[in-house]
């Protein structure tokens, strides 16, 4: 199918690259966590950062942008931003991810913390839980894309949203570091895969001058789902523990299910699929 190559292939070249820093990235500060300690991170990290704007800003210098640029009214993009909002598929794709992303920060930000105070590992143990993850995204990326053309793009979704509450009960049911590790691999399917298929689903559902402001509120809206999770699921790890907090993580992105597939068969039948 044209359309799909087209809409989620190009995507792939960046993360690709990124892949490459996230896989040496969790073990080089794992290490420097381990020995020379917590603020010798922060500074290599911000080096590392530095150096990235360098990069960049050399290579960007070299662009010229264009010297005439068509200016909006807001009338104009309060409208786009109507049209994107009232599409029924937009609007429930954002709706379920967005109650999925409020669980990430279980894994973004308190997997390390569990592995290393609840269950005890070493700081550069808790480092392949997170290496491990880009050897799942590049298969899944390419597998499910390919996989949503042919029994369609709703139930590859709603596969990839079931793996999340299986992610956090694997994770918080074993005390066994390398049964955690390895239930990360489910990352191909929380973000790999629903990233690439959410892409494909969103930009067939509107139109060709709606597309990127509708890919635009499709990150806006995971960015603040994960923002609003932090203080959520941190604020359940100060007063009931990481346990409970896993418990709350799995149920809550367990909702974003009956929430997708319930809105998605309001829409007209067999239009993604």
């Amino acid at each position: 199918m044209i359309t799909s190559k087209i809409n989620w292939e190009p995507n792939l070249e960046i993360p690709h690259i990124g892949f490459i820093g996230w896989i040496f990235g969790p073990f080089l500060g794992g290490l420097i966590a381990d020995n020379p300690g917590f603020p010798v991170v922060f500074l290599s990290s911000s080096s590392f950062f530095l150096l990235s704007a360098l990069l960049f800003s050399i290579g960007g210098l070299k662009r010229r942008l264009p010297e005439k640029r068509e200016k909006l009214k807001p009338s104009r993009h309060m409208e786009a931003f109507k049209r994107v909002l009232t599409v029924k598929t937009a609007y429930t794709l954002y709706a379920s991810v967005f109650t999925a992303w409020i669980s990430t920060p279980a894994y973004y930000t308190f997997l390390p913390l569990f592995m290393t105070e609840k269950i005890e590992t070493s700081k550069f143990l808790s480092s392949p839980a997170f290496s491990i993850t880009p050897f799942a995204e590049v298969p899944a990326m390419l597998y499910l894309g390919s996989l949503s053309d042919r029994i369609g793009r709703r139930k590859v979704i709603a596969l990839c949203l079931a793996a999340y509450p299986v992610r956090y009960m694997l994770t918080v049911f074993t005390g066994n570091p390398w049964v955690i590790i390895g239930a990360q691999l489910l990352h191909g399917l929380t973000f790999g895969g629903l990233y690439v298929v959410s892409v494909s689903y969103l930009s067939e559902a509107v139109d060709e001058d709606l597309k990127g402001l509708a890919l635009s509120l499709y990150s806006i809206n995971s960015g603040i789902a994960r923002f609003l999770g932090n203080y959520f699921l941190g604020f359940l790890v100060d007063n009931y523990g990481f346990v409970t907090m896993y418990y709350a993580a799995a149920l809550i992105s367990a909702f974003s299910i009956p929430i997708f597939v319930l809105l998605s068969q309001r829409d007209a039948q067999g239009t993604h699929e």
